[in-house]
């Protein structure tokens, strides 16, 4: 008796640890939910159709490797066409300078579509320090948007810890 439920209770755990593996799941407890997407960036980049690859360039000890890799990590499980690496160009140098990147905090998108027959459509932004980070989300989003095709205008009125203009 007491092995079978051992056993079924083993089975439980591993089925509930594959489970958590394939769906990651967070909770930004921030007051301002800094280090997740707004509901309207998350639905904008569900409609993105092409293949996204965004490249981060930062060392794996950077205070700012966290926060975005937190808010890629939220682009991604908005939209699975949507993938992240990271790139220590400190280590790995011969990466950094095939990708023409010189400077630590560069976040490199590319698209799976070439443009018009000139190969990838890509782009590029940089991260730097915390006032840049509050700017990451509509910088990130308007420019998988751009990579991607998308013809219209794009306008944020309001996001994570602006003054209002009033």
């Amino acid at each position: 008796q007491a092995l079978i439920t051992g056993g079924g209770l083993l089975v439980l755990v591993v089925a509930l640890n594959y489970w958590a593996h394939i769906r990651p799941a967070s909770v930004d407890m921030t007051l301002m939910r800094r280090f997740s997407l707004s509901a309207d960036s998350r639905e904008l980049l569900r409609g993105v159709e092409g293949e996204i690859k965004v490249t981060a360039f930062y060392p794996f000890f950077s205070e700012m490797y966290r926060d975005v890799e937190l808010m890629l990590r939220d682009a991604s499980a908005a939209n699975a066409k949507i993938t992240y690496t990271f790139i220590d160009p400190l280590r790995e140098k011969n990466l950094a300078d095939a990708k023409k990147v010189d400077r630590i905090g560069t976040i490199l998108l590319e698209s799976g579509e070439s443009d018009a027959g000139k190969g990838p459509r890509t782009t590029r932004f940089e991260i730097l320090d915390e006032d840049a980070i509050k700017r990451f989300e509509r910088e990130l989003v308007s420019n998988i948007l751009q990579i991607s095709g998308w013809k219209k205008t794009l306008y944020y009125t309001q996001g994570h810890e602006e003054k209002s203009v009033s």
